[in-house]
Order: C-alpha cells, then structure tokens, then sequence
C-alpha cells in the first residue's frame, strides 16, 4: 500500500454455536508519517514509512460513524538537530492533514521515541526524529483526536 490508499477488512465473528457475535468491518488506510527509513548505513529514504488509520464500517441501520483509530507506529513530529530551539523547527505537516481528512480520532496511538546523540571527534550531533515527551503533547491536537 502507498499513502492514502486504503483497504476493506470483513472479520466474521460468528460461528454455528455462536450466533450472538456480531461481524466486523473496518477500512485500513496507510496515511504519511515522518522518518528517514534507514536500516544501515546505505539505505536512507529507500522505504516508505507509514502510520495508519482503523475505521470501523457501520451498517445502514445502525450508529452513522462507527470508531476511528489512528495508530502513529514509528514517526516524528518535528526533526531537531543539535544546538536548535526546538520550538522554531517546523512541524511536520502530516499529522493535521491526516486529522483534516478522516474528520479527528476516537483514539491516536502515537509514539514517543528515544533521543539520538552521537559523538564524532569531540563534537555532538543530536539527532530527534521521533516524537519526543515534549513533542509528543501537540501530536493528538494535530491529528484532532479526543482519546
């Protein structure tokens, strides 16, 4: 799947001694996320990354919207370097366009990462990519989730 492309999942929970379970429907849409994919030393910006969205699908004649979940999996929402003032460094677009689009969130699993400082001959780089604590609290506000 590439961004914004999406996929139906139908989970039949009933089986012939259990009638009373009701099916399941939900979308799957692979939504944008924030990070540079490496694995090694060679690989950066080769892969897409990716954070998803669950919708549930209602029937016709119940509830109108069914739950929607946004899970962040490996993502950040600002990239800081070493020396910068975290609050002058752009946002990643992202997580507003993915709250725009599907109209906010039940439930947003986000991620709050490790910070990187690396030493090369006496001189610190700090590397955050991930959603840090302090970053963290604006990630749902973005994404408009309520839970």
């Amino acid at each position: 799947m590439d961004w914004w492309d999406s996929t139906r999942l139908e989970v039949s929970s009933s089986s012939e001694n259990d009638k009373v379970a009701p099916d399941v429907t939900v979308d799957i849409t692979c939504t944008p996320a924030q990070h540079y994919t490496s694995r090694g030393v060679f690989d950066r910006f080769k892969t897409l990354w990716a954070s998803w969205v669950v919708e549930e699908v209602r029937q016709p004649s119940g509830p109108t919207q069914g739950v929607k979940v946004f899970f962040g999996g490996d993502t950040g929402y600002r990239a800081v370097q070493y020396g910068e003032d975290e609050d002058k460094v752009p946002v990643c677009p992202a997580f507003k366009e993915i709250g725009d689009h599907f109209g906010g969130f039940d439930l947003a699993m986000i991620p709050i990462g490790s910070v990187v400082i690396v030493v090369i001959a006496s001189h610190s780089f700090y590397f955050d990519i991930q959603s840090v604590h302090a970053s963290s609290v604006y990630v749902p506000n973005s994404l408009r989730a309520t839970g």
